[in-house]
C-alpha cells in the first residue's frame, strides 16, 4: 500500500498593490535574481553565490509538491519574500497537504512597513486557492511569535531542544543553549553521560534483542512504517521512501556534512530507523539527530536502542555533544534523559494556520501533533 498523492500545482492570483508595493506569487519561469539579491542583503553571513537558487531547486524537488514563493517589489527591486515548502501530513487515518513556512526576508531599508503581514495574507489566499489545507511552522523568537498570532496563526505545541554533553573540554568556550534547570547546569561532561547510560541500562530489557546497524540509505520497509503511522491518533509529517530520499539528498548548503542512517531490527524485522549527521551546533562539534521513526507498537524499545547507538557514535568520533528536538509531551521525552540528554531553553514554538475549513477539528489541537526529533535548520 502506498500513501502517494499527486502534487497540486501552485495557483497564481493577480498581483496586489498595497501602499505602493506590488505583492505577487512567483511563477516557475520567473527569474530569481531579485530574490537572490534580497537574500544576500538580508542574510549576508549565510550568503554564497547562487545559494537561494540552490535552495529553491531543492524545495521544488519535494515529492509532496512544488514550493510556493511570494514577493513584494518596489518597482524592479524585490524588497520582501516569503517561501513555503510542501509537506504531506498523515494521522487519524487521513492525509493532508500542508506547507511549512520557510525563508521570510525583508530588505533592511524597508522594515517596519508591514511587508511581512501583507505578504502573508497574499500567500494565504493563493495557497488556499492551490488546494493547500494548512500552513505550519516554528519560531524561537517570542516577538516573532506575537506577530504570527496577529496575522492568524495559532500555537501548536513546542519542540524542545535536548543536548547530551560528551566532552566537557571541547565544550568550554562555546556558546551553548542554557540548560533548563539549575541542577542540570552543574552536571555536564562524562559524568552526565555515565549517569544516562546507567539509567538506560536499568531499562534496556525493553530493547533486548534489538540489533542496530548503520546502512547506506533509508530501509525499504520505511514505506510500510509510513502506512502504519497514518492510522495513529496523532498528526505528523509523512516520511515514506520518496520523501526520505529527497529530504536527505546532499544538503543544498555550503559545507554540508552528509547524513548517516541506522536501522533497528529484532529477529530481522524492522522496528525503526534513525538519520543523523555531524555538524557544528552552536559553534561546537556535534552530532545532530534529524529523525527517529519507529513502528507504532515498538516505539520505546526502538528509540532506546537507536538513541544509545547514536550517543556511542558521537563519543567514538570525539564529538562534544549530541543534540535533537523532541515533543515536550511526546513518548520520546522520557527516553532522552535515560540516554544522558537534558533539556535546554531552546524551544521551537509550533504554529498553524488552517486554510481548509473542512479539516477535522483535531488538526487544531496541540495534543494531537507530533514534532520531528529534528530538522536541518534547527541548530
Amino acid at each position: 500500500m502506498s500513501l502517494r498523492m499527486h502534487p497540486v500545482p501552485p495557483v497564481s492570483l493577480p498581483s496586489t498593490v498595497i501602499e505602493g508595493l506590488t505583492y505577487r506569487a512567483v511563477a516557475p519561469a520567473d527569474s530569481l535574481d531579485g530574490v537572490n539579491d534580497l537574500f544576500r542583503r538580508t542574510f549576508p553571513d549565510g550568503y554564497w553565490q547562487g545559494s537561494f537558487a540552490a535552495y529553491w531547486r531543492w524545495v521544488n524537488g519535494s515529492p509532496s509538491g512544488p514550493g510556493h514563493l511570494f514577493t513584494a517589489s518596489d518597482g524592479d527591486r524585490v524588497v520582501g519574500a516569503l517561501s513555503f515548502l510542501s509537506e504531506r501530513l498523515i494521522g487519524h487515518g487521513g492525509q493532508y497537504l500542508g506547507v511549512q513556512a520557510g525563508n521570510a526576508m525583508t530588505d533592511p531599508d524597508y522594515r517596519r512597513r508591514g511587508i511581512y503581514t501583507n505578504i502573508s495574507h497574499v500567500a494565504f489566499e493563493s495557497l488556499a486557492a492551490s488546494g493547500v489545507d494548512l500552513v505550519f511552522g516554528y519560531t524561537l523568537n517570542e516577538r516573532v511569535l506575537q506577530t504570527e498570532m496577529k496575522i492568524g496563526y495559532r500555537r501548536m505545541g513546542d519542540g524542545v531542544s535536548y543536548v547530551a554533553p560528551l566532552h566537557l573540554g571541547r565544550l568550554l568556550g562555546h556558546r551553548l543553549p542554557a540548560l533548563d534547570r539549575p541542577w542540570c547546569r552543574a552536571i555536564t561532561g562524562r559524568g552526565l553521560l555515565r549517569l544516562g547510560r546507567w539509567l538506560a541500562g536499568r531499562g534496556l530489557k525493553e530493547a533486548a534483542g534489538v540489533v542496530v546497524r548503520e546502512v547506506d540509505r533509508p530501509p525499504a520497509e520505511a514505506e510500510a512504517l509510513a502506512v502504519a503511522r497514518r492510522d495513529r491518533r496523532q498528526y505528523e509529517i509523512l516520511k515514506d521512501l520518496r520523501q526520505l530520499a529527497w529530504k536527505y539528498a546532499p544538503a543544498p548548503v555550503a559545507g554540508g556534512n552528509g547524513f548517516r542512517f541506522l536501522t533497528a531490527r529484532r529477529q530481522g524485522r524492522l522496528l525503526g530507523f534513525a538519520v543523523c549527521g555531524r555538524r557544528e551546533i552552536q559553534g561546537a562539534p556535534g552530532l545532530a539527530i534529524y529523525e527517529v521513526v519507529t513502528e507504532p507498537a515498538a516505539e520505546r524499545p526502538a528509540s532506546l536502542a537507536l538513541g544509545r547507538r547514536l550517543v556511542e557514535l558521537a563519543e567514538h568520533a570525539g564529538l562534544a555533544l549530541v543534540a535533537c528536538v523532541a515533543d515536550e509531551n511526546g513518548p520520546l521525552a522520557p527516553v532522552l534523559p535515560r540516554l544522558g540528554f537534558v533539556k535546554t531553553d531552546h524551544r521551537f514554538k509550533g504554529i498553524i494556520k488552517v486554510l481548509n475549513p473542512a479539516l477535522p477539528e483535531t488538526l487544531q489541537e496541540a495534543s494531537f501533533w507530533r514534532h520531528s526529533w529534528g530538522a536541518m535548520d534547527y541548530f
